[in-house]
């Protein structure tokens, strides 16, 4: 294994044992902020369908080559038309000669529109295309697969804090200051590390690539490495900051989910004192009432005709 890329290893292990998580080997696209919501949604969409093999050598159903190429009918609809008119003219010269000029104006006419109708079908079908699609947005998207193993460890954190953010019910309730700006800023900062992450995986994989044939390729390939791990490190700060910002907001939804709660449970404290303060009015008409019964009961004791 190349020095850098064990390197890369291990600050990719370092990491992930920092934070106690593996990375993901599949995360979201990280889109430009200025794609919307259609043209995101059909860029995803074209992500997931697009296969290797479409991505290089694709063919379309396209313009014949010859004129002919149209298939075994066209073929034979034209030999057999040709064969008739030579029986039908071959008395006639002057109609030879007409056909034999006109022959050529015709052809050139019917190859001319198989042309067009055959553009049409191309470009429908490249319209269609998953990998013609993905090519529209070349540089404007960033996939986990275009990131090595480093870049997508940090990638998956810097996701996390953002999805925390936008995930918050602080958030959906616009409590994060203005819900539209929280959204568009970290849309910002997560296209901005991106494209860090994914230029840091090119320098990366080209100081792997490069050979060191002798001292001073040596030492220049270990000044490239230091440059870019103080890169490293200022992406990783930046998205700590991320992570601190994202840390705030999970306090901060927990402390409101615990205010509500505390809330909660006054209300239910509140109801269960005022039911136990009917109790002594319950228990004063309750003890009128067996202190009525008693008395009468003395009282029927005492009559005469419980005597006899």
């Amino acid at each position: 294994m190349p020095p850098s890329s064990a390197v890369g290893e291990r600050e990719s292990s370092k990491i992930s044992d920092e934070h106690g998580f593996k990375p993901a080997d599949s995360r979201r696209v990280a889109l430009h902020p200025e794609i919307g919501a259609d043209q995101a949604r059909v860029l995803r969409c074209a992500l997931e369908q697009r296969s290797p093999q479409e991505r290089v050598g694709r063919e379309y159903p396209g313009a014949p080559k010859k004129l002919l190429d149209g298939g075994t009918p066209i073929t034979v609809f034209f030999l057999v038309a040709g064969a008739v008119l030579i029986l039908l003219l071959e008395n006639s010269i002057e109609a030879l000669w007409a056909i034999g000029l006109l022959a050529p104006v015709v052809a050139i006419v019917l190859w001319y529109f198989l042309q067009r109708r055959a553009a049409r079908v191309v470009e429908r079908a490249r319209a269609q295309d998953p990998a013609h699609l993905v090519t529209g947005f070349r540089g404007r998207y960033v996939t986990s697969d275009m990131l090595d193993h480093t870049s997508n460890a940090l990638f998956g954190r810097a996701q996390r804090a953002v999805d925390a953010v936008l995930g918050s019910s602080l958030h959906r309730q616009g409590l994060l200051l203005d819900e539209v700006r929280n959204r568009v800023v970290l849309a910002d900062v997560e296209w901005s590390l991106a494209q860090s992450l994914a230029q840091q995986t090119r320098i990366r994989h080209r100081i792997d690539s490069t050979p060191v044939p002798g001292e001073r390729s040596r030492q220049a390939a270990e000044r490239a490495r230091a440059v870019l791990a103080e890169d490293v490190a200022e992406v990783e700060a930046r998205i700590r900051m991320l992570e601190s910002y994202a840390d705030k907001v999970r306090a901060a939804e927990l402390e409101e989910q615990d205010r509500r709660a505390a809330a909660e449970f006054d209300a239910i404290a509140n109801q269960a004192a005022e039911a136990q303060a009917a109790h002594p009015q319950q228990n004063e008409a309750l003890g009128s009432l067996v202190q009525a019964q008693n008395l009468a009961l003395q009282i029927e004791a005492l009559s005469p005709g419980a005597e006899g």
